[in-house]
């Protein structure tokens, strides 16, 4: 993701230094998302992370869009580099965002896709709880210790037993300080009959985290239902306190350098 400054200088200057430093040894797609909404001043790089995190939870590289025909000072195919004319589907593991300051200072930020990070290690079994460091089980069968017998009758997968142990975060947020305790007092109540189900505690977890934000909030980091459960029943008898300031917002200026402000 390119700065773009938009100008016959800065643009074949920006290309060669990506190049230099990223396209070696495969054609690299670039573009910038000035093309978009145009320049945005002191928030321009903020403008690119925000579309670097969009392409990588989606997985796609969108069109550069307004391109009609290349800067002809941008010898794209010499420097390894291509601008993509229409949306492609990739598997996105790594997006680099360029910013330029004025006067040539540089910013640069490479985000790493979260899927690298939430994916458990298919190779590594854990036995016993503790990592066996191979990729055999220490009883020297290739039975999954998390299983009862050899017919999955009871018990889970290896893969099931680490997930289960993974924490979530799940995040509560009411207007009231009664109200947040009596949401925590009912999931709670919704809790009594389920039993550990990874499914279940995924979509509780993404669920809450995508509600509105209010003053009165509490958060806990769980692994199961049980304990999930057990923290609920005490946050639902303990006082909170607003944790966001309900006063009068204030304005904020920005001055680039650039003159801009005039």
């Amino acid at each position: 993701e390119a700065h773009g400054t938009g100008t016959r200088t800065g643009d074949p200057i920006e290309a060669k230094a990506i190049a230099e430093a990223l396209s070696s040894e495969q054609i690299l797609p670039i573009g910038s998302i000035k093309g978009n909404i145009g320049h945005t001043e002191s928030a321009a790089g903020l403008a690119g992370l925000l579309k670097a995190l969009l392409m990588l939870e989606h997985g796609a590289v969108p069109p550069q869009v307004n391109s009609v025909r290349p800067n002809p000072a941008i010898p794209l195919k010499r420097l390894n580099l291509r601008m993509p004319q229409e949306l492609e589907y990739r598997n996105l593991k790594r997006i680099s965002v360029n910013s330029f300051g004025y006067g040539g200072t540089n910013a640069h930020v490479i985000v790493d896709s979260a899927a690298s990070f939430l994916k458990p290690d298919k190779r590594t079994l854990v036995t016993n709880g503790a990592d066996s460091g191979s990729h055999y089980h220490g009883n020297g069968s290739s039975q999954h210790l998390g299983k009862n017998d050899g017919l999955n009758r009871n018990g889970l997968g290896a893969d099931d037993c680490e997930r289960s142990l993974r924490p979530r975060l799940f995040v509560m947020s009411a207007a009231t300080e009664r109200s947040c305790q009596s949401m925590a007092a009912s999931l709670a109540d919704y809790l009594n009959d389920k039993s550990d189900n990874n499914s279940l505690l995924d979509q509780l977890a993404y669920t809450l985290s995508r509600r509105s934000v209010f003053s009165y909030r509490f958060g806990f980091v769980s692994s199961t239902t049980d304990d999930l459960q057990s923290q609920l029943r005490e946050a639902s008898t303990q006082p909170l306190t607003p944790t966001t300031d309900t006063g009068v917002r204030r304005i904020a200026f920005v001055f680039s350098g650039q003159g801009a402000q005039w």
